[in-house]
């Protein structure tokens, strides 16, 4: 597999795609820690393939997801309240984008290649970055899996995007930590970029194995 800067200079995309949680964001970490503690206050065994399918199911779906596999005695929104509870105090003030990240966003721009951010996280956790890491000013568009009506286990979201960026699926790279959505990108018609993440629960041999390229390090991307 072509290392991910030389894969990149080779492959004329004209839109780009990130995901937000482990890919562009130092956040991978605090999701398993946040679902480790909802799992033990219930006394469920939280294991990585468990994690990687809620991820990409997202809030509200990977709530219900919850309920029915393990017959939780919760409404799937008060599951949602709980993990928005959590995730924004950490956010708010913990959460940065990983090294490289912005200025690659800056590189692309100043390239004329238009920028979009698609996630499977709520707008509630995402804006409490804010004034720390002001995402509308870093992306063109930013859309949200719960808008889309589908999770990242279709491809609903990436053909969206697309379109929001004018832009053929065909045409544009998608950057994912998760082999869900990296095939769910695939099946848009994107070309895809595993990113290692800093998630204990990332397969990162797996993910290799069904993107396109594989990055390390954003980093790696800078000219």
């Amino acid at each position: 597999m072509l290392d991910a800067a030389q894969f990149l200079a080779n492959h004329h995309f004209k839109a780009a795609i990130f995901d937000f949680d482990g890919t562009i964001a130092l956040s991978g970490k605090i999701w398993n820690d946040i679902d480790t503690i909802f799992c033990e206050r219930r006394g469920i065994q939280w294991t990585p393939e468990l994690a990687t399918n809620v991820a990409a199911l997202g809030f509200s779906k990977g709530a219900a997801y919850m309920v029915d596999r393990f017959n939780l005695d919760e409404k799937p929104e008060d599951i949602v309240a709980e993990w928005t509870s959590l995730a924004t105090q950490i956010y708010t003030k913990q959460v940065t984008l990983r090294a490289g990240v912005e200025s690659y966003l800056t590189q692309l721009r100043n390239a004329g290649i238009p920028i979009a951010l698609a996630t499977s996280n709520s707008p509630e956790v995402l804006e409490s970055l804010e004034p720390r890491v002001a995402l509308n000013n870093l992306f063109d568009k930013v859309l949200y899996a719960q808008h889309v009506g589908k999770s990242k286990h279709h491809p609903d979201i990436y053909v969206h995007t697309a379109a929001a960026l004018n832009t053929d699926p065909a045409c544009c790279i998608v950057f994912e930590d998760i082999v869900p959505a990296i095939n769910s990108a695939k099946q848009a018609g994107c070309t895809t970029i595993g990113v290692f993440a800093d998630d204990p629960a990332q397969d990162v041999e797996k993910v290799q194995e069904a993107s396109d390229c594989f990055l390390y390090d954003w980093q790696d991307l800078l000219v």
